[in-house]
């Protein structure tokens, strides 16, 4: 702070200096502004670049001295400097922050339509599977519409295929039937009637358990989940199949032996699950040999419960273990040379599915094949 001669009264840098070497005179005192000039810093006692506001002291509307404030262009500078890096730093996380929010909002928004166009590809497959859950009701309702068209496509698609293989699965028991009724016509002796009556009696057998087993299938099949679920003990499956099977065992003379824990349980029905190990142990039992042994076995490996059925047969022939799931196909029994239905396993696959399971079947390491229904536990 100067008077108007210019001589200093106070400096905030020495305010022990309050008479010195007179200041410069300077248009600064003649009003407000700003300016840039090169003055003497008072902390280095140094000339350098400075930025000086200077304001006259009036009194009685004369100037009486003069304020003036400095600041070496260096600090601005530095100050600038600092201010434009976290100018930057802020304007990178922000930046980062909408690219995490956009990715997360595309994510949101495009995954129903991914999952549509899986299950879209899926029916171009024919692989009929229950509708993901899409959410939001726009896309909601064309999953719903995909779900219609794919009960259509499956719906025919059922129908043509059974007509298929129905009519090729009941020629041969038709044929017989005609055959052996033709010949009754004949003249004969009661005990060659006797003979072709058995064969057309065989062959309304297998035309009578054909249409149960596809009456059992269709019912599955068009089941997409089970309405109602109880914790149901495998021991007490596999006991009910047992006892079911137990007069085909004791014509085989085969046994059937289990080892089961006693906590092994699943959720589900158990009419079902029955049903499966009936058709497992009828397969085993048919293909094993006179006095053979069929072993029924559980295992519990983390969240998964193996039912496993092992017999002595000869196991399955190369050709047909890529066929052993389909519709109608069925391999000749050992001994007899009959056929199944050819669904028993069709039908076990279904039910597996239903309880978020698998089913394989294999030839054992030992000899003879396994089969393997894997479910989750309770």
């Amino acid at each position: 702070m100067t008077d108007q001669t210019g001589r200093a009264l106070f400096d905030s840098h020495r305010p022990e200096v309050l008479a010195a070497t007179p200041a410069s005179q300077s248009d600064d005192v003649a009003l407000d502004r700003y300016t840039a000039r090169l003055d003497r810093n008072p902390a280095t006692d140094a000339l350098s670049s400075m930025v000086v506001v200077a304001a006259p002291i009036l009194w009685q509307a004369r100037a009486i001295g003069e304020v003036r404030v400095g600041k070496p262009i260096v600090g601005f500078e530095l100050s600038l400097r600092a201010a434009r890096w976290h100018f930057l730093l802020g304007g990178l996380y922000l930046g980062l922050a909408l690219l995490v929010l956009a990715g997360g909002f595309t994510l949101w928004w495009l995954r129903p339509l991914d999952l549509l166009a899986e299950y879209a590809a899926l029916l171009r497959r024919g692989h009929f599977r229950a509708l993901p859950n899409v959410g939001r009701s726009t896309l909601g309702w064309l999953g719903t519409v995909l779900d219609v068209l794919r009960d259509a496509i499956a719906g025919r698609r059922y129908v043509e295929e059974y007509i298929q293989a129905l009519t090729h699965e009941i020629k041969t028991p038709l044929a017989t039937i005609q055959a052996n009724a033709e010949v009754l016509e004949d003249s004969m002796s009661r005990g060659q009637r006797q003979h072709f009556l058995t064969h057309i009696q065989e062959a309304v057998h297998h035309l009578q358990a054909v249409v149960e087993r596809l009456l059992e299938l269709s019912a599955v099949e068009t089941r997409r989940t089970l309405t109602e679920k109880r914790t149901i003990r495998l021991a007490d499956v596999a006991t009910e199949a047992i006892t079911a099977l137990s007069p085909e065992a004791k014509t085989k003379h085969v046994t059937v032996t289990t080892a089961i824990p006693a906590g092994a349980a699943v959720r589900g029905q158990r009419a079902l699950l029955v049903c499966a190990v009936v058709n497992l142990l009828q397969n085993a039992i048919e293909f094993s040999p006179e006095a053979g042994r069929v072993e029924l076995a559980v295992s519990v490996v983390g969240d998964d419960c193996t039912l496993t059925v092992h017999d002595e047969g000869s196991g399955i022939p190369a050709y047909a273990r890529n066929r052993l799931f389909e519709h109608f196909y069925s391999l000749p029994r050992p001994g007899s040379g009959k056929r199944s239905t050819g669904l028993g396993l069709t039908l076990v696959r279904e039910i597996a599915e239903l309880h978020h399971g698998r089913i394989d079947v294999t030839n054992h390491p030992d000899g003879g094949a396994i089969a393997r229904l894997q479910l989750p536990q309770a």
